[in-house]
């Protein structure tokens, strides 16, 4: 779904600016999938029909999604930029059909060339009968590029196969010497930093997009197209670098010391940016939370070893078992980047004066809790209290803390409150597989609140009477 009146980052700088500030803006890099307009359309073939070599590109259609046996029909077209059902194809099947594009390309010096492929549902893309793209599956309109290396003097065969389940669309692809993207993002790098190096803030917005990030794939942990490296240059050349990440999940963070601030926007939607630039700008305080721990590297994820259906057979394991998110980080060696429940803020709050409705409670009851929040910075804002039980002894492993509850408050300066959570029987009770339902073991329990999962502010320890449920 396509946003009606979206509002870019640099339109709601802008106009959040006012007249005593100047916002220019410079493109930091060139992305590999973001491609020129005419990327598609200014491309030149070569191929051969029946042993001779001709311009174009030679297209077999089939009425399959394999692109087997024989085709129905053959034609050379001019280039690989076709919309359906207008195209220069007749007699086109108007669903279930597949085309193979053949052409070859000669190089007469040695040289890396970046091949793209843009299309909905299904393409794979061979070069010298290795695939090097693989999309064969039914998705939305994607693009995708591969960077090969070409030796001097050779003719290289390339071959394009499309299917088109229903409703088609398009199938666009095309390739250049990447000789011609180096230099351009080295142009566009450079512009960037002189201009990061003449401000006295440089904001730099990262991430992720429709092309990159979507369902029905899994894209790199790492931010791609060269931006850790633009983050690392621009935050060199201004020490007062702010980053704006967009991006459905956490990311690898190496640059995280070298930067002034960072905004986790996620993808906030069209009006997300005008809340941006208005956090930046002071007319309101972030308050958000981060509701997931963001580990330092993916190696530290719990999942990392069942992740990926490596052996395709359609299967998961859920080896981390309970120890999911900050469950797992509590209880191993390894510490999280950011933990879940973390978030800057322009102020500071205080909490003070824990108390609970009772010490001592049967299985089966429920608790109050109550606590003082201050707010003793000099700005209004929120916090994100939580609530977090801990089991002092299990007959089965749990977590060394579980979140039972949260509650947001907004406090001007100096202001308190006292801020109440309510807790039924199930903050203390876990699934017992042998049992077949939930239990609910007498012992002693601690209540946990803090700012984050990692950051406790007060604690209290309660007792649970009776036989187990």
């Amino acid at each position: 779904m396509q946003a009606s009146n979206p509002v870019s980052l640099l339109n709601a700088f802008q106009n959040e600016a006012g007249k005593n500030s100047e916002i220019r803006y410079a493109r930091g890099l060139y992305d590999e999938s973001d491609l020129p307009d005419d990327y598609f359309e200014r491309q030149k073939f070569t191929t051969y029909l029946n042993g001779k070599k001709t311009d174009g590109i030679v297209a077999e259609i089939f009425d399959n999604n394999a692109c087997s046996g024989n085709p129905i029909h053959q034609q050379v077209v001019d280039k690989i930029d076709l919309t359906f059902p207008n195209s220069v194809f007749k007699n086109l099947p108007k669903a279930n059909f597949a085309i193979r594009f053949t052409y070859f390309i000669n190089c007469a010096s040695a040289g890396d060339y970046k091949f793209a492929v843009a299309g909905d549902d299904s393409y794979r893309l061979f070069v010298n009968e290795k695939q090097v793209l693989n999309r064969w599956e039914n998705q939305p309109n994607t693009i995708r590029t591969s960077i090969l290396h070409f030796d001097e003097a050779t003719e290289n065969k390339v071959v394009l196969e499309y299917f088109q389940k229903k409703n088609p669309r398009c199938i666009r692809s095309g390739f250049n010497n990447k000789m011609d993207d180096a230099k351009k993002s080295g142009e566009i790098l450079k512009q960037g930093v002189e201009l990061a190096a003449q401000s006295d803030v440089a904001i730099l917005s990262v991430g992720f997009n429709s092309e990159t990030e979507m369902e029905g794939m899994d894209r790199s942990f790492h931010l791609s197209g060269g931006q850790d490296q633009l983050i690392e240059a621009i935050s060199k050349a201004n020490k007062n670098c702010i980053l704006v990440v967009n991006a459905g999940g956490n990311i690898s963070m190496p640059w995280i010391n070298e930067i002034s601030g960072l905004i986790y926007a996620w993808y906030p939607g069209e009006l997300g940016n005008i809340a941006v630039a208005e956090a930046v700008f002071g007319k309101l305080n972030p308050s958000g939370k981060l509701p997931v721990s963001f580990e330092k590297e993916w190696n530290d994820n719990p999942t990392r070893n069942s992740y990926f259906d490596e052996d395709n057979d359609l299967h998961v394991k859920f080896s981390e078992g309970n120890f999911l998110g900050y469950r797992y980080f509590d209880q191993s060696c390894i510490k999280p980047l950011f933990p879940i429940g973390f978030g800057l803020s322009y102020t500071n709050f205080s909490y003070s004066n824990l108390k609970v409705s009772k010490e001592s409670i049967k299985s089966g009851e429920g608790l109050e809790v109550s606590f003082t929040l201050k707010n003793t910075g000099i700005y209004d804002g929120a916090e994100v209290s939580q609530l977090y039980i801990n089991d002092g002894k299990s007959s089965l492993p749990r977590p060394v803390k579980e979140l039972k509850g949260f509650a947001k408050t907004y406090l001007k300066k100096g202001q308190e409150a006292e801020v109440r959570i309510k807790l039924d029987t199930s903050a203390f009770s876990y699934y017992n597989n042998e049992r077949g339902g939930w239990i609910t073991e007498p012992g002693k329990f601690k209540v946990l609140i803090g700012s984050s999962s990692q950051d406790i502010r007060l604690e209290w320890a309660i007792n649970i009477d009776g036989n187990t449920k």
